[in-house]
């Protein structure tokens, strides 16, 4: 495995599909109905060809990622209405519900992992040597933290129990020698990422209290990453370009975007919705899968003239987040999609109708397997 540490771009939880079906004894009284999501830009400074990205979002609506800006990159924190700066030459990777964050700080050694809190950045310690790069890629509610860092040489998964504490390598299920890279962390401390089997291949891999598990693969010869875990311990990921879920050590083919060829799982919430990327016609699409449909989210942002080329994060409330590109410039920018919210039934028409004929359902899609 290379020392080249990659950011997680797929990152990514599920969908929110509502709608409002309505019948009634009038003949007058009609259905009222809303789009199931909202189309929001997220800001960058700098212009109309500043560039940024998103890499997750948290339970409370914060979005982390980062921005590009006179070839200075910032680590930066959306809501649906505001953008935060919180330093320069940095990256977010990962916010928890309570606001805090990890990613990275660059300098001329390299990207060093880092963690933040009410916009005090500090390093994290890794086990390598001080000018070996590492990037933090998840934090989760009590504050442990997972990334990858260079050590001798070789790229491995590492664990911070707490900001405060000293790195541990996370061994790869071919051997302490191999190298491995940590995506996610549940708030139970079940961390997923990848591991070498051999010098040759990857395989997904579950670390229970440090210790490897190897998720296995769709096909025998295929390499296989897991991205994302919830807190029900439902693995989502890769497996030789097809999106998959892991459920107790099964291994499931999410499916594919009509006329797609491939797609990778990036994100899932603890309601089960996924999120991440298909692939048709050379371009990505940012994708979710709902428990019952594969749907190109694309169909929220028409009208936008932005292209939606990923979704990397999906939260509890049904929130998403993704990157896209301008169809004009050719930017790149984080946007958000916000579920609609559903009218609540006119008093006077339910009193008309008798209290009984008018039925409104906004039903979130709970967690089924897909």
């Amino acid at each position: 495995m290379s020392t080249t540490l990659l950011s997680r771009n797929m990152g990514l939880r599920r969908k929110l599909l509502a709608f409002v079906a309505a019948t009634g004894l009038a003949a007058s009284a009609q259905a009222a109905t809303s789009p199931p999501y909202r189309f929001v830009e997220l800001g960058v400074e700098g212009g109309e060809y500043a560039s940024g990205w998103v890499a997750g979002i948290n339970n409370v609506g914060q979005a982390v990622g980062g921005s590009w800006v006179a070839d200075v990159t910032s680590t930066m924190v959306w809501t649906e209405t505001s953008a935060m700066q919180v330093s320069s030459y940095s990256g977010g990777l990962a916010i928890n519900d309570l606001g805090a964050g990890v990613g990275y700080n660059s300098s001329r050694r390299g990207n060093q992992a880092s963690y933040w809190d009410n916009s005090v950045v500090q390093q994290l310690r890794s086990p390598g040597d001080i000018n070996d790069e590492s990037q933090a890629e998840s934090i989760n509610l009590s504050g442990q933290i997972v990334g990858t860092g260079s050590v001798s040489g070789t790229a491995h998964a590492l664990v911070w129990q707490s900001h405060s504490a000293q790195a541990a390598i996370l061994p790869s299920v071919g051997g302490a020698h191999l190298g491995s890279s940590a995506s996610a962390i549940n708030d139970a401390g079940l961390v997923v990422g990848r591991s070498e089997m051999d010098f040759s291949q990857g395989r997904a891999t579950l670390w229970t209290s440090g210790v490897p598990t190897d998720l296995g693969v769709l096909h025998e010869g295929d390499g296989s990453a897991a991205f994302d875990i919830n807190n029900a311990g439902q693995i989502i990921g890769d497996s030789g370009g097809h999106a998959v879920r892991w459920d107790n050590g099964n291994i499931t083919e999410l499916g594919l975007l009509a006329g797609s060829v491939s797609g990778a799982a990036g994100d899932i919430n603890n309601l089960g919705q996924i999120v991440g990327s298909s692939y048709k016609g050379g371009q990505a699409v940012a994708t979710l899968w709902d428990g019952q449909s594969v749907i190109d989210l694309n169909q929220y942002a028409e009208g936008s003239e932005w292209v939606l080329v990923n979704a990397v994060g999906i939260n509890d409330q049904g929130w998403v987040v993704g990157n896209a590109q301008h169809v004009v410039s050719g930017v790149s920018r984080p946007y958000m999609l916000i579920p609609s919210s559903v009218p609540e039934p006119n008093a006077v028409v339910l009193s008309l109708l008798g209290g009984g004929a008018l039925a409104l359902a906004w039903r979130r899609k709970k967690k089924t397997p897909v």
